[in-house]
């Protein structure tokens, strides 16, 4: 039976068990199966164990109706190494892989997914929808990989200099909320809530392996198994991460491999609450 959705995003957290076929780099066929982690009417998240590039074209099976469809990698969202979340996007707006109702965006839902992006090769601006997932890869990467029709091929596009004056968010996730996982309730192990939870005053450092960058965080809770950070940016459920807490500039700060085991929506603003455990606690 067809499942009803009823929500005001267009995608919805559910584990569908895929199959996902499409060519290396080397010109050699694979076949990886695997799972969604968020689905929407034209596409996914899912996790793969190997690097693809943005427009890389693969072929998605859903391993419960048979059913497949042409498909092609939007960017990467997040993950951890070997284990890379991509936003997949199908050629074929008009498949039905999923077996879900999707309600419609409101006409104010899908206009606070425009902004004017621009071309990092030519400057050409254009406003742009951003659909499905490219909300996600935008956040992840801050910028696009999109067709320009000046340059003639793919290029990065970034959000346009009168977007970023105006005070608009640079982030796309500052106007869309993102379902948590479909297991974000899931413990890590049996010594989650052995200590009870501290508010502190202090901030943290954030950095997911396998990835550049880093961020600067508020710390909310803390205790001997782990601690809550806010944070605007889009982390995944299950994601390694590796947390130094308190963090200071220019100090020997100590980063502790950790684990996200859940991820609360807070109402009102464009935060999240995010819960890491410490792995290797006894």
């Amino acid at each position: 039976m067809t499942s009803t959705i009823l929500r005001r995003s267009d995608r919805v957290s559910i584990a569908v068990p895929v199959q996902v076929f499409g060519t290396e780099f080397t010109g050699e066929a694979f076949m990886e199966q695997t799972q969604t982690q968020l689905l929407s009417r034209h596409g996914a998240a899912l996790v793969l164990s190997r690097k693809l590039v943005p427009q890389q074209q693969i072929v998605v099976r859903n391993m419960t109706t048979r059913l497949e469809a042409a498909a092609q990698i939007v960017g990467l969202i997040g993950g951890e190494p070997d284990a890379y979340i991509y936003g997949v996007a199908f050629l074929d707006p008009t498949v039905k892989l999923w077996d879900v109702n999707f309600l419609p965006l409101s006409a104010e839902d899908e206009a606070s997914f425009r902004l004017v992006l621009q071309c990092k090769i030519c400057a050409s601006q254009e406003q742009v929808l951003l659909k499905d997932f490219e909300t996600d890869v935008f956040d992840a990467n801050r910028d696009l990989t999109r067709d320009c029709r000046r340059c003639g091929e793919p290029t990065r596009w970034q959000v346009a200099a009168q977007e970023v004056l105006a005070g608009r968010p640079r982030n796309a996730n500052a106007r869309r909320a993102l379902a948590s996982s479909p297991y974000a309730n899931h413990p890590v192990g049996q010594n989650e809530r052995k200590g009870p939870p501290v508010k502190p005053n202090i901030s943290a450092c954030v950095r997911q392996p396998g990835f550049d960058g880093q961020e600067i965080v508020e710390v909310e809770k803390v205790s001997p198994e782990g601690l809550s950070f806010l944070s605007a940016r889009s982390y995944y459920s299950g994601s390694i991460l590796d947390v130094a807490a308190p963090y200071q500039l220019e100090a020997a700060n100590v980063f502790v491999r950790s684990r996200l085991i859940k991820i609360q929506d807070m109402p009102g603003t464009v935060r999240k609450r995010y819960d890491v455990g410490y792995l290797g606690n006894s």
